[in-house]
């Protein structure tokens, strides 16, 4: 019963993308016994890859001896239907395992494993992919949604929600696309919306191969670089995990640094109720923060003292960019931005 009670509430007050962060995901050959506890470890191997941010966990006797005991952290599993390729590109149907583990658990092993931690409170990313083959620049070509799809699939089963603008691309204005293939992203911020981080891949076959510039745009970074590959899928697939490896390394947090702290903030430009539930709202749903106190209230503004679960530099990192809050020249002094 106890557990019960645990497990409901981590589910209750974790973060909204936290519950796909402690969920993995194995193939089966089947729904028996057997094969679903052969699958525990690799699912649990997902979920620690997803909460650190690696791409692969480090080779160590203890992290083997954790995935072994994988078993002991289940909550529920379900399973699902899914599609596997065959080498020559044909869909063929798969069964997959969908295991969630409890949370406290899980932060509890990757703190034992010294891993690092990437806060759930995750930036969407918004994907465009402009290909030239010859005949001039398309935006999404259909023929290469199986390669869309399996860049999203990457980037899921690594813990970040990765979207395609939902646009038709033939009503796209042609100087739009020539400006995205240059790396320019004003032409994506009304795709892009408020949340999202963006990711342009402009991709062009040269003779027998493909040559590919990423462009990732963010809160915290800009970054481009350029990727070769054979195919394309293999190209777009390696520049998601790259994507989310900036991403991760951006907002990852050291495990040296995990650990309680306390931090005392001065937020301005409070003008309503709404302007307070706003605020409180916002602190409340950062991962890195425990809990929220508020100390006192005045005209205008407030006080709060916050419980932080990593060292208090990650909180300014978190809150930079973010468009809720916009640091002072005082030490913890904010402005509620409108």
């Amino acid at each position: 019963m106890v557990r019960t009670l645990i497990v409901l509430a981590c589910l209750l007050l974790a973060p909204a993308l936290a519950a796909d962060v402690y969920t993995g995901t194995a193939p089966v050959e089947g729904q028996g016994e057997a094969e679903r506890r052969a699958a525990f470890p690799d699912a649990f191997r997902q979920v620690l890859e997803k909460l650190s941010g690696l791409r692969a966990l480090p080779e160590d006797p203890a992290v083997e001896d954790a995935l072994a005991g994988a078993e002991r952290s289940v909550v529920s599993f379900s399973y699902r239907e899914t599609e596997q390729r065959a080498p020559d590109g044909t869909p063929m149907p798969a069964l997959e395992l969908a295991v969630a583990f409890l949370p406290t658990d899980v932060d509890r092993i990757a703190a034992a494993l010294g891993l690092p931690r990437w806060p759930t409170d995750r930036r969407a990313l918004l994907a465009v992919v402009i290909v030239d083959e010859g005949a001039g620049r398309r935006l999404m070509p259909v023929e290469y949604e199986a390669a869309y799809e399996a860049m999203r699939q990457v980037a899921e089963r690594r813990g970040l929600d990765l979207a395609w603008p939902d646009i038709d691309p033939e009503a796209v204005d042609p100087v739009s696309v020539q400006l995205l293939w240059g790396g320019f992203t004003e032409p994506a911020e009304p795709w892009a919306g408020e949340g999202r981080d963006l990711l342009i891949a402009a991709a062009r076959r040269e003779a027998a191969s493909w040559s590919v510039r990423w462009t990732l745009s963010g809160a915290r970074q800009v970054e481009n670089w350029r990727d070769r590959a054979l195919d394309l899928e293999s190209a777009l697939l390696e520049g998601a995990h790259a994507a989310v490896d900036r991403i991760a390394a951006a907002g990852r947090i050291a495990a040296t640094d995990l650990g309680t702290a306390q931090r005392r903030i001065v937020v301005s430009g409070v003008r309503s109720p709404g302007d307070y539930a706003r605020v409180l709202a916002y602190l409340q749903g950062l991962a890195l923060v425990s809990e929220v106190r508020v100390e006192s209230a005045e005209p205008g503004r407030l006080r709060f003292d916050l419980t932080l679960n990593a060292a208090p530099e990650y909180f300014d990192d978190a809150v930079a960019g973010a468009g809720v809050l916009q640091a002072g020249v005082e030490p913890g002094a904010f402005t509620l931005l409108p």
